[in-house]
């Protein structure tokens, strides 16, 4: 077998037999880092889908925002932007929302 080459259905079923602990260790080494995969997909989506919920809500109130503003927007954690969130309807501007630290 070729180092960069897939193993054949016959390769694969002698590993199988001759490793089937280690084959076992294998299978849900890649079955855990894919679950892990797909779990931080899903964090990215909700966080984005968040920061342009915000940037939304402040571009309704104050009208739109700048580029420095959207990079604030999109790079910032889910706590900040909870926090962001909650002071949109009682600041005076989009900068006061963004420049709050609590």
């Amino acid at each position: 077998m070729a180092s960069d080459a897939q193993p054949d259905e016959n390769e694969q079923k002698l590993v199988k037999q001759r490793y089937p602990e280690e084959e076992a260790i294998m299978t849900g080494i890649v079955s855990l880092s894919r679950q892990e995969g797909r779990q931080e997909r899903r964090q990215e989506g909700r966080l984005e889908g968040e920061a342009k919920m915000l940037a939304r809500m402040l571009e309704r109130r104050f009208g739109p925002l700048n580029n420095q503003q959207l990079e604030r927007i999109r790079s910032a954690d889910e706590d900040t932007l909870w926090a962001w969130s909650d002071r949109v309807f009682q600041a005076d501007s989009a900068d006061e929302v963004l420049d709050s630290q609590s």
